[in-house]
């Protein structure tokens, strides 16, 4: 059963009002609508960049997965932590060495993303230090502190890392802010709607390669710049150009900045 048809099928069945299927359906729509760009993107690339959550060079080896539907979620570093604490209507549950942090069991008569806009969960999440933090689906807007490593899909919402070590993100819509300090593997970022600002802090070692369809682009000096057709082309070197950060930007003005030390 697709999407849509779960969402006819709970109006019939009077689990959800009109109203509520309108909203539903309208934010199925953009989103399907803003995976198609992203797709069609990805195609017209001859060299896709391999996961980097593959080829992260010395990552996390522990990690908390989280799959919250939707509402803001903000995550944190306590280093005097031991294991990850939540705050919020959702359950932490361990996976061997990792943890898992999921929505309450039966709340939502519509699961996934589409069921946490019917239904706000606003989370916060402490982590000790060295946890890589991996997010599927979320709809809503997300803060992310001081982690080694980010890497999920997000459907909708802004976006905001900080002091944040390594990225393998898809962003659907909403704003990117990153400031990110990349000295090893392999990283990609792929947004579709909203503006992206990054900011390569003091540290970084990274060769930056990018695509950008629409908007505006501001980008450090000693970077290149040649368009093709509609998509613009651009690369840079920050340090010794250890890591390698991937990005794509179909819509919306994108801006890079680099911390000279």
């Amino acid at each position: 059963m697709t999407e849509r048809d779960r969402i006819q099928a709970l109006l019939a069945e009077g689990k959800i009002t009109p109203a509520e299927a309108e909203l539903l359906l309208d934010a199925l729509g953009e989103v399907e609508s803003a995976e198609a760009r992203l797709d069609a993107l990805n195609d017209q690339s001859s060299s896709a960049a391999a996961p980097a959550s593959a080829t992260i060079g010395n990552g996390p080896e522990r990690w908390v997965r989280v799959e919250v539907s939707a509402g803001d979620l903000t995550i944190e570093v306590d280093n005097s932590l031991s294991e990850p604490q939540v705050h919020g209507e959702v359950e932490l549950q361990r996976d061997g060495e990792n943890f898992v942090v999921r929505g309450r069991s039966g709340e939502d008569s519509l699961s996934g993303w589409l069921g946490g806009i019917l239904r706000r969960r606003d989370v916060t999440i402490k982590l000790p230090a060295g946890f890589g933090v991996a997010i599927a689906g979320a709809a809503g807007d997300v803060t992310i502190d001081g982690v080694p490593f980010v890497k999920g899909r997000l459907t909708a919402g802004d976006v905001t890392l900080k002091n944040v070590g390594g990225v393998d993100l898809v962003a659907i819509s909403g704003d990117i802010d990153a400031r990110l300090r990349l000295a090893q593997g392999e990283h990609t970022l792929k947004a579709t709607s909203g503006d992206v600002d990054i900011r390569l802090l003091a540290g970084s070692s990274v060769r930056v390669e990018g695509r950008a369809t629409s908007g505006d682009i501001s980008l450090p000096k000693d970077f290149t710049y040649k368009k093709q057709l509609v998509v613009r082309q651009f690369s840079g070197t920050v340090g010794s150009g250890q890591a390698t950060l991937k990005l794509n930007v179909i819509s919306g003005d994108l801006a890079i900045e680099v911390d000279r030390e």
